[in-house]
């Protein structure tokens, strides 16, 4: 039987893809646009979104306090700086390789949180920056 080249191609691009270590997006730098859509699992979750498609070592949802108030944090991770993580993050989901330091709690529909992503370099020198805030 005879392969069709097609095929051939699709099974030596997945042997190389299998073998190449994992890419990761170089850092951001400078101001970071972001965009809050919802993801594709039939509910209510948000997907983060950024332009350029950068690595980031942290992400931060919050809630944005009332006058007078305190916000609450509602999820963070951290990602190694060598191992920075793209975009498409979907609430909840913390990327291989990242370190969820607050685990997430439930959102609420009608209350506004504020997302933060940041890029670092020497573990606090932040080099890449974009916060928005949201609801659901």
């Amino acid at each position: 039987m005879k392969l069709d080249w097609r095929i051939g191609v699709a099974l030596a691009a997945t042997l190389i893809a299998c073998t190449e270590p994992t890419k990761h997006p170089a850092g951001c730098q400078g101001d970071v646009s972001l965009a809050v859509g919802i993801a594709s699992t039939g509910s209510d979750v948000p997907l983060f979104g950024w332009s350029p498609a950068c690595g980031i070592s942290m992400l931060t949802v919050e809630t944005v306090p009332a006058a007078g108030g305190a916000g609450v944090l509602v999820w963070q991770f951290t990602a190694p700086e060598n191992a920075q993580v793209g975009p498409a993050i979907v609430y909840g989901r913390t990327p291989r390789g990242a370190t969820e330091t607050r685990p997430a709690l439930q959102l609420s529909t009608g209350v506004t949180y504020r997302l933060t992503v940041e890029s670092t370099v020497g573990g606090d020198g932040v080099v890449g920056r974009g916060t928005v805030t949201f609801q659901l």
